[in-house]
C-alpha cells in the first residue's frame, strides 16, 4: 500500500491485521512465518520478523491461524454459479 495503489480499489483494508475486513495479505504472511519457522527461523535474514512474532501474545496468533485457515479454506470451495438472469 506504501509503494503502489494496487490496493486502491480493494475491499479489504490494510491497516486491519486480522478479521473479515483484514487485508488477507497481513495475516497470511504471519501464517507462512509460523509454518515455516523450523526452516527459516535460522536465517539471519528473517530475524527481525521472528522477533516481531516471538512478540505477538498467543491470542493473536491463533487469530492469525484461524483467519488463514478460514480464507485458505474459502479458496477451496466452488464459485456461485453466474446467471445472466438479473
Amino acid at each position: 500500500n506504501k509503494m503502489s495503489n494496487y490496493c486502491k480499489g480493494c475491499r479489504y483494508s490494510v491497516s486491519k491485521k486480522t478479521g473479515p475486513d483484514a487485508c488477507p495479505f497481513n495475516y497470511l504472511y504471519w501464517d507462512f512465518m509460523l509454518r515455516q519457522a523450523d526452516k527459516l527461523s535460522g536465517n539471519p535474514r528473517m530475524a527481525m520478523s521472528y522477533r516481531t512474532l516471538d512478540k505477538m501474545d498467543s491470542e493473536r496468533v491463533s487469530t492469525i491461524r484461524s483467519d488463514s485457515q478460514k480464507f485458505l479454506n474459502s479458496m477451496n470451495e466452488p464459485a456461485p454459479a453466474f446467471s445472466l438472469d438479473a
